[in-house]
């Protein structure tokens, strides 16, 4: 019998774990694409979402390990926690093929993304049982995006073990580092999110007559009653302002009321969203600002905002002055900032910045001046595979 090939070091890929495709619509995945394109060693992903298949991809090789298999309209439904039985029963086929992956392709390293269910542990648990080094990515709150997954509490216990273990802890804020340190241990972290490659710094005048305001990205079920209490304060702010407002929303899952005065348009691709920022007079921002969303939005960074900081247009930031967001926005003086769901005190706040333009042209050179110094996409990406492929990071496993 012929001897199998050797795999060599060259050909050992780095594989990426996470319930979302790399094609796919959303922030994790936009961050992924940022570091993937480009990347200095073979990526293979692992999507193990509960999808019928995988959309377009380019950029890598990427397989479809489902944790268990869709449930239809129970997965989009309020009842969709009861799938985590369904992950209990699935998980030894579940761990089988992980296995058989991680053997066949004797991985240099794995990078995991936890995001509500428990693919993260078991990837944690092969990887620990093979010696390989873990690498993971928090872009949100495990605690609030779990849900009611029926076995949450264990999960949160194994979130807690990949923290302590991982050899990088990448973090999409500040927020979200010093909160797992205090609920899982003091651990070093590095802070990496989407970035950008070209910044737009081309002519920018303050509105005329006209205020032309814009949302793009997916329409969180979260984010509607934010959405819509800026859509009721437009007819103030034009008996305000005298000015006409328009308020276009590229988007999807915004449904509009009777009388509301909103553009809506379907999502497209980033060439076009990408001209159409550059048209507009405020680049809309909005974060749900009950507390019953607080594990969204307190630590959470929007991807959305790093395009909107590279666009050249002010931001019109609507959502609780304690997120992550909107702390960096205000502390850095990038953004028009609205903290209320109150259409009077939207329509004063934004007519008040209006007729100030020297205020708006600053909130723009503000923007463009921390997008290049915090959001470089290849300074981010150089940041992100320099920790992956430190050997004397991941010879600590040994």
């Amino acid at each position: 019998m012929p001897e199998a090939p050797s795999i060599t070091d060259h050909s050992r890929p780095v594989i990426f774990i996470q319930p979302f495709s790399i094609g796919a619509m959303g922030g994790g995945s936009r961050i992924l694409r940022s570091v993937i394109m480009g990347a200095p060693v073979q990526v293979v992903s692992i999507c193990t979402g509960f999808l019928h298949s995988l959309p377009e991809n380019t950029l890598c090789e990427e397989h479809l390990v489902r944790q268990r298999p869709p449930l239809g309209r129970l997965d989009r439904t309020r009842f969709a926690h009861w799938g985590s039985w369904a992950e209990r029963a699935c998980s030894p086929w579940f761990r089988a093929r992980l296995r058989a992956i991680f053997r066949a392709r004797q991985p240099r390293a794995v990078h995991v993304v936890p995001h509500s269910w428990g693919d993260f542990a078991v990837a944690h648990d092969i990887a620990r049982e093979m010696r390989v080094p873990v690498h993971a990515s928090f872009h949100d709150d495990f605690a609030y995006t779990a849900g009611r997954h029926c076995f949450k509490p264990m999960l949160l216990e194994k979130l807690g073990v990949l923290w302590r273990e991982a050899v990088t802890r990448f973090v999409i804020s500040e927020e979200i580092g010093e909160e797992y340190c205090r609920r899982y241990g003091r651990r070093e972290y590095v802070i990496h999110t989407d970035g950008v490659t070209e910044v737009y710094d081309g002519a920018w005048k303050p509105p005329g007559d006209e205020v032309k305001m814009y949302f793009m990205g997916m329409m969180n079920y979260p984010y509607i009653e934010t959405v819509r209490s800026m859509a009721r304060a437009l007819p103030l702010l034009e008996s305000a302002t005298g000015r006409k407002v328009s308020f276009t929303l590229r988007t999807h899952g915004y449904a509009a009321e009777q009388g509301e005065k909103v553009n809506l348009q379907p999502c497209a691709s980033e060439d076009v969203v990408r001209e159409e920022l550059k048209q507009q007079d405020l680049l809309y921002l909005p974060l749900p600002l009950g507390e019953e969303y607080e594990g969204l939005w307190r630590y959470g960074f929007s991807t959305k905002m790093v395009s909107y900081l590279a666009s050249g247009v002010p931001i019109l930031y609507h959502g609780p002055a304690e997120a992550a967001s909107g702390r960096y926005l205000s502390r850095n003086e990038a953004a028009l900032c609205v903290h209320t769901t109150d259409p009077e005190e939207i329509a004063s706040a934004i007519a008040g910045v209006i007729g100030t333009p020297d205020r708006l042209l600053q909130i723009r050179d503000n923007a463009l001046n921390i997008v290049v110094r915090d959001f470089d996409a290849r300074k981010l990406r150089d940041r992100f595979w320099n920790s992956i492929l430190d050997h004397a990071a991941a010879s600590r496993l040994s």
